[in-house]
């Protein structure tokens, strides 16, 4: 029997070496585009739900500013002469509407917020995690196809090459 020359033996080396490379990049096609594609999605649900809460946040900064003006109106009311009374107690009643209407709508709204938004912020992350194992299920099946390739790879005998 001949032994296999250089020429033949690169030549089959080059063959598993592109088989093996084929099977390995559709995996990495497979893994790539199912992982930008949940985690963008993942990514843009996780972003909307932070700008609620810096909303929010934004909201009761902005509440605890007329809080401010209302006990500096209710301070000005006590140090008011008589003669400024009457300006400094409509001040105090319009800072004190100001925030208890800014009060009732922040409760409002931030009732509203938890109850909407962590049902979404649920129901999306139950999405997520049903989008994971569906990857998780489709790398499985590229993987299992791969290994499957590589079991039928053609390997030249080793009496071939060491005589």
């Amino acid at each position: 029997m001949n032994t296999p020359s250089c020429e033949e033996t690169s030549l089959i080396n080059h063959q598993l070496h592109s088989q093996m490379g084929l099977s390995f990049l559709s995996i990495k096609d497979v893994i790539d585009d199912r992982m930008q594609c949940g985690l963008v999605d993942f990514f843009c649900i996780w972003d909307l739900y932070q700008q609620y809460l810096q909303n929010e946040q934004a909201m009761l900064n902005g509440r605890s500013a007329l809080l401010i003006n209302y006990e500096n109106a209710n301070r000005n009311l006590d140090k008011a002469k008589a003669h400024k009374k009457d300006e400094a107690e409509g001040l105090k009643k319009a800072a004190e509407a100001a925030f208890e209407e800014c009060s009732d709508i922040a409760r409002h709204e931030i009732k509203a917020f938890h109850k909407q938004r962590v049902a979404e912020m649920r129901s999306n992350l139950t999405r997520f995690a049903r989008n994971e194992l569906e990857k998780a299920r489709q790398i499985r099946a590229s993987l299992s196809k791969a290994l499957e390739q590589t079991r039928q790879f053609q390997i030249p005998a080793d009496d071939l090459f060491f005589r």
